[in-house]
């Protein structure tokens, strides 16, 4: 009997008995679908049953077991439901869909157990354990010869947590992809090192992970064959997380003839980033590529950045390797290290700022440098010490450059956009470098790109240290400044006024008022521009009189950094009882500040129109100082009014308001 390509035959009721006759009794080269749990497939002895090219075995049951057949290549066993363990899955499958099932296992006792797959193994949905339960004991192993997709659904290794003494394994030769909606669970012993991913195919195999989750260390559980293996490895990363997880650790003894993944070496090819996280992806041991850093989207997060530029998840590019595709939505997040003796870019920045910085080419292919980006100001960590013709220094960003091995003489490039608080000039900029008691110049060799966006190239530098931008004049602002902060006497009040030339990173300031410039008070919090190179202003009214006040500003950045400026004094004649409006005129509401020397009781306040018609009155208490009351003039016509404040033998002058 054969299923033609196209056909469809479901198995919903009853027993299917294949006889043994001549030749293949029963090809599949089309559809076999089983639906019920009460059928089954009944194979005589030396009945030949077989799945053929294109030919689909669908297991869409839940529980039953699968038939013993022969699954040739172009096959697919395509699994929508569960299956009972047991032997039914150790057979070599070709291709193998996994769809749904939430109890699909390949052992439930310690029988070892292995299930092959010729071409590709997939897993979107549904729960799948090499180890479920039972006995403890025994080796149950999935060797895939092509790939393995897990796009959805559980990969589980053992559900008993108890369980030191199964092993369970994976052996893959093709390349090993997991998509954000996959999960992988599931115990794993942490005493039997054969338990874990195994790389064993003979040619360039990549890992590919999108997992949106993290706990705990499983980079020692991937393996790959020492002798005859893959010729390169490579790993890809989307999710939040460099590191896949299992539990479980085997330290630094992987099972013979298999080594850890690795960490270095010409085998390690290419790290590629495309990350949508704003976590961006943890480097979780230092690596050295040999091939290409590929920064699509998503930082990679390394060691924080430090003048020794050292890390204990160092990421470092081998002599010829290259990097592409950084940009201020994908780089290096902490330091990072180049060997050999090209020309090179490091595609460095922090977690606000994506700022490369770069090196003409070394002497020699075995000199080592580093390199890593800090945001903050270099005129406080280091000092404003300056030579003849340099005549400041960034205020908000610098980068330690390193020479680790090697003699070479480079020279430094260095870049400036948004983040860098103002170019100006290019002419004027410089390459400084603190060289532990001072900053040293040195120069500018060549400038390209614009006042917005570019980079500096300095002379030939032979000892290294902190760089950052320097200007030769009062030109490039380059600080974050704050050009005035003054305090005005007004009827309604003291206006406050301040006007920054540039901010960069700039959260927000606070306003902080004193009677005797000792004791401070916050009275207000304005949100600042974030980064600009343009002058901006800001105003703030304090309505609380006071014939004599102190104030102060506080700018904070983003990361908490902050820095005060003033105090600064306001004296005020506000001894007499008045009344003042704001705005004035409006088109809606409007403020009216009351200012009384003492306390008075019963009093009230009249809104009048310009017949003396009183259109509102309200009792309100005045208290000494200045108490202000809210009209809304929405609704009644343009045109002038009145307000009068009357209280306890205190009459005060009317005031004249208007309605636009």
């Amino acid at each position: 009997t054969t299923i033609l390509a196209g056909g469809k035959v479901v198995l919903s009721g009853g027993t299917l008995t294949i006889n043994n006759g001549a030749g293949d009794d029963f090809a599949i080269q089309g559809t076999y679908e089983r639906t019920s749990s009460t059928t089954t497939m009944s194979i005589i002895s030396g009945a030949n049953v077989i799945c053929a090219d294109g030919g689909t075995y669908i297991h869409n049951v839940a529980g039953g077991s699968l038939p013993i057949i022969t699954w040739q290549d172009g096959s697919l066993l395509n699994i929508k439901n569960s299956i009972n363990s047991g032997n039914s899955l150790v057979q070599s499958f070709w291709n193998v869909l996994k769809e749904g099932g939430n109890a699909t296992t390949l052992s439930a006792d310690n029988t070892s157990r292995t299930m092959t797959v010729r071409k590709n193994f997939e897993h979107t949905g549904g729960v799948f354990y090499l180890k479920n339960g039972g006995l403890s004991g025994g080796t149950h192993t999935l060797r895939v010869h092509g790939n393995i997709i897990h796009s959805g659904g559980v990969f589980g290794w053992n559900s008993n947590t108890s369980d030191n003494t199964s092993t369970t394994n994976i052996f893959i030769e093709g390349n090993f992809t997991i998509t954000a909606t996959a999960e992988w669970g599931g115990y794993v012993s942490a005493t039997q090192c054969a338990s874990g991913i195994f790389f064993d195919g003979s040619g360039h195999q990549t890992f590919s992970s999108n997992l949106a989750f993290s706990a705990g260390a499983g980079r020692d559980r991937f393996y790959y064959r020492t002798t005859g293996g893959p010729t390169a490895l490579s790993e890809i990363y989307t999710g939040d997380t460099e590191q896949w997880t299992i539990n479980g650790a085997c330290g630094a003894s992987p099972p013979s003839g298999f080594s850890r993944w690795p960490t270095s070496g010409t085998i390690l090819q290419n790290i590629t980033i495309n990350n949508t996280s704003a976590a961006g992806v943890n480097l979780r041991d230092s690596r050295t590529v040999n091939g290409s850093l590929v920064l699509t989207s998503g930082r990679l997060n390394t060691g924080n950045c430090n003048a020794g530029t050292t890390s204990a998840t160092l990421l470092t590019l081998a002599d010829n390797a290259t990097t592409s595709g950084a940009s201020s939505a994908s780089y290096v997040n902490g330091v990072m290290r180049k060997v050999g003796n090209d020309a090179f870019m490091f595609p460095v920045g922090d977690g606000n700022a994506y700022a490369p910085i770069g090196i003409s080419a070394p002497a020699n292919s075995t000199d080592e440098f580093g390199a890593c980006y800090t945001t903050g100001s270099p005129r406080i960590a280091f000092g404003e010490t300056y030579p003849v013709g340099l005549d400041h220094v960034s205020d908000c960003e610098y980068w330690h450059l390193n020479r680790i091995t090697g003699s070479s003489s480079v020279s430094a490039v260095l870049t400036w956009d948004t983040r860098s608080c103002g170019v100006t000039d290019l002419s004027e900029l410089r390459v400084a470098r603190f060289d532990g008691s001072a900053w040293a110049d040195h120069g500018n060799t060549a400038t390209s790109g614009t006042t917005a966006s570019g980079a500096i190239t300095s002379g030939s530098i032979s000892s290294f240290s902190p760089f950052t931008l320097g200007s030769s004049t009062s030109n490039n602002p380059l600080p974050v400044e704050l050009t005035s902060f003054v305090a005005n006497c007004t009827d309604f009040g003291v206006e406050l006024s301040w006007t920054t030339g540039s901010e960069y990173n700039a959260s927000h300031f606070i306003i902080e008022k004193s009677s005797d410039g000792h004791s401070w008070n916050t009275i207000a919090h304005i949100d600042a521009s974030g980064t600009t190179n343009q002058t901006s202003h800001y105003t703030y009214i304090d309505r609380q009189k006071s014939n004599l006040s102190y104030y102060r500003l506080v700018q904070f950045d983003f990361d908490g950094t902050h820095e005060a400026f003033g105090p600064i004094s306001s004296q005020c004649n506000y001894s007499q009882n008045s009344i003042s409006a704001y705005p004035n005129p409006t088109d809606a509401n409007i403020f009216i500040s009351i200012h009384a020397v003492d306390f008075i009781q019963d009093a009230k306040i009249e809104l009048i129109d310009i017949s003396g018609r009183i259109i509102e009155i309200r009792k309100i208490e005045i208290n000494s100082g200045t108490t202000v009351v809210n009209f809304n003039l929405e609704m009644l016509p343009p045109g002038t009014y009145l307000v009068r404040v009357i209280g306890n033998n205190h009459e005060f002058v009317p005031l004249k308001i208007s309605r636009i």
